[in-house]
């Protein structure tokens, strides 16, 4: 039964690649519509509190991540005005907007009280403990959004919701960043019990750019990360040397603007 119930979930995703990536975004949309059967929710407070801690105690993050810091907050260093992270668990891009000088006034949230007190205590701003689905700000409050993986941990049938919060606390052409795992074989790891991450989507680049702009945004750039367990950085540069290597991107930042 389990295996039939995520057979049904993978294939509701499959579907949406398919209309995203030939352009059929009234098609597309609509799958979003109706209520079908979920994955099981890991994400609650509780789960993210003990997440959170192990990593801090034990977790070194590998080559894809911290480059992935690194492209965000170069690209942020030289942006003003309000930045809020939504799921700002460890705040690892605010420690490196730190080490970087910038002038950005950081917000964050997280459902994970554990992850507020910490980042708290170690970072000058402000710092909440809420729901991307309800956001504790004005409308327009904010000058630019990042939620780095963390959509993946949103239900699709909710995920439209996300988005509509956080186009309101947006201004006009303000950015909203986003990165999400692509390739992961989330499926393969549910098939053998697995999920330690709490992921309930299988992205795919058309997918999220397709949300996204049905979602109110204008995609200004993308870049595509691969995961390698051995010299990072050569291979990485190989890749965008070869642009048509058989090998698919394991993750996904997208750069847009509330439209």
């Amino acid at each position: 039964m389990r295996q039939s119930h995520n057979l049904e979930i993978f294939a509701r995703e499959n579907l949406r690649d398919k209309l995203a990536s030939s352009g059929k975004i009234d098609k597309f949309a609509s799958t979003y519509d109706h209520f079908g059967k979920d994955l099981r929710n890991l994400n609650s407070a509780a789960f993210w509190d003990k997440k959170i801690s192990n990593n801090n105690e034990n977790t070194k993050y590998g080559s894809i991540y911290a480059d992935k810091l690194e492209i965000v907050a170069k690209y942020l260093k030289r942006l003003r005005g309000s930045l809020l992270d939504v799921g700002v668990g460890s705040g690892d891009i605010e420690s490196e907007l730190v080490q970087k000088k910038t002038d950005l006034i950081l917000y964050g949230v997280d459902i994970s009280p554990y992850a507020i007190k910490k980042i708290s205590g170690k970072f000058k701003g402000s710092f909440k403990i809420a729901s991307v689905y309800n956001l504790p700000f004005d409308n327009l409050f904010f000058d630019h959004v990042i939620a780095l993986d963390v959509l993946e941990h949103i239900p699709d049938l909710k995920i439209f919701d996300a988005y509509k919060e956080i186009h309101r606390v947006l201004r006009k052409n303000g950015t909203f960043t986003v990165s999400v795992p692509l390739n992961e074989g989330l499926q393969e790891m549910l098939e053998r019990g697995e999920n330690l991450n709490g992921h309930l989507r299988a992205y795919t680049p058309d997918i999220i750019k397709a949300e996204l702009k049905l979602a109110g945004f204008k995609i200004i750039d993308e870049k595509y990360l691969y995961a390698f367990d051995k010299h990072y950085i050569f291979k990485s540069i190989i890749m965008k040397l070869i642009p048509q290597f058989p090998r698919k991107p394991n993750l996904a930042i997208i750069f847009s603007i509330k439209r």
